[in-house]
Parts: structure tokens; sequence; C-alpha cells
């Protein structure tokens, strides 16, 4: 599932509920059993700005409206490493 909305400064952004391998850095290290999910946040109108995760609990995305998407893509996290 995914979402399209505008940061404060005008950028275009998805975020997209990813599984927990997209979310969890390391491939060959375990997440402990937790009942959150990933999402990631991808600005396609500016390709120099960087990925951002965050852990929701799990189906809180979903129920989500723009207003509340954009204030949680507030609390999420840089992450260079998916670029």
């Amino acid at each position: 599932m995914t979402k399209t909305f505008q940061d404060d400064d005008g950028r275009r952004w998805k975020a997209w509920l990813a599984s927990r391998e997209v979310f969890w850095p390391d491939p060959d290290e375990q997440a402990p059993p937790d009942n959150l999910e990933a999402v990631v946040f991808v600005c396609f109108s500016d390709p120099f700005q960087t990925q951002r995760r965050l852990r929701l609990p799990q189906g809180s995305f979903e129920e989500l409206s723009l207003d509340d998407l954009r204030e949680q893509f507030k609390r999420a996290k840089l992450d260079p490493a998916i670029r």
C-alpha cells in the first residue's frame, strides 16, 4: 500500500508500507518480534532528499489521513543507507 503527499516545502513524497526485510538494514540480523511495521518515505520530486523510515503499530498506516501521515513523516528518521 502506498500514499502520496506533499511536505511543508511542497516536495512530493511517497510513503509505502514495507516488509520487515526491507526495513531491517542487515539481512542476516533478525528483528525482534513486535507489533510494528515499517513505512518508508521516498521523495520523488527531489532526488537529493534522503529517504526516511518509521515504524508504526501494525494496521495503523492504512488508517492514517494525509494530514496524519504528514505529522508521522516529521518523526521519521533519515536513512542514508537506502537511497
